[in-house]
């Protein structure tokens, strides 16, 4: 039969990444596998899980349900509801309504702006002037009582509505930015995630919240002063 099994061999493929792993324990719809990259990931990604059978090749979609701290932790993946649930949501978003001071051009034009929503891939934020696609962008991005700068540049750009008190947004996927900020980024929405999605990990993966204590040591646990006052 065409089923995973645990020793299962697989590529495991997230964003521009496909590298081999093997499947260490199964639940009735979780895994858990040794993480095998240095890049940070969180929960509320969507990764698949390749196999290849003897004539055929059969991809299976997952959701990361906690944080390795490094190359070789234990991540838990929980199975998709379906391939265009994760078409739809590649990431989970955080819901803010931040200022944040914004940069383009050689010579830092600086704007202001504001952070509607952030994932570990991107954000969206409102503004008052349109830029063009593939624009550049440095952003300020206040995190645990520092400011941290992130590169990205602009891959979407939605018309305001003033009618329904709609702004003028854009649409940002972050880029070229060092592991540590991309690391930091992903401990906060881990911390977030948690707190905010919980209803919603309860109804589409029911157990989630009760997976053993003692498989997710590699978990960081940030301070929760990150945006203080937003709520999802």
């Amino acid at each position: 039969m065409y089923i995973l099994t645990e020793g299962t061999e697989a590529q495991f493929i997230w964003g521009q990444w496909a590298v081999p792993v093997v499947i260490s324990e199964m639940g009735d719809d979780w895994i858990s596998l040794r993480y095998p990259l240095e890049e940070p990931i969180g929960p509320g990604i969507y990764v698949d899980l390749q196999v290849q059978y003897d004539l055929f090749r059969m991809v299976y979609y997952y959701f990361t349900l906690n944080m390795p701290r490094q190359f070789n932790d234990i991540l838990f993946l929980r199975r998709a509801a379906s391939r265009t649930y994760v078409e739809r949501r590649q990431a989970w978003r955080i819901v803010a309504n931040e200022p944040v001071r914004m940069e383009y051009g050689e010579n830092r034009i600086s704007f202001e702006a504001t952070l509607l929503d952030i994932s570990s891939t991107g954000a969206y934020f409102a503004v008052e002037h349109l830029l063009p696609l593939n624009n550049p962008l440095r952003i300020y991005l206040p995190m645990n009582g520092r400011i941290y700068v992130f590169n990205g540049i602009i891959v979407r750009k939605l018309p305001p509505n003033p009618k329904l008190g709609i702004p003028l947004r854009i649409g940002v996927r972050f880029v070229n930015n060092p592991i540590e900020l991309r690391n930091i980024l992903v401990q906060f929405l881990w911390s977030r995630i948690r707190e905010i999605y919980r209803d919603q990990f309860k109804e589409l993966y029911p157990g989630a919240e009760n997976r053993p204590r003692k498989k997710s040591k590699g978990i960081i646990q940030p301070d929760n002063n990150f945006y203080n006052g937003s709520k999802g």
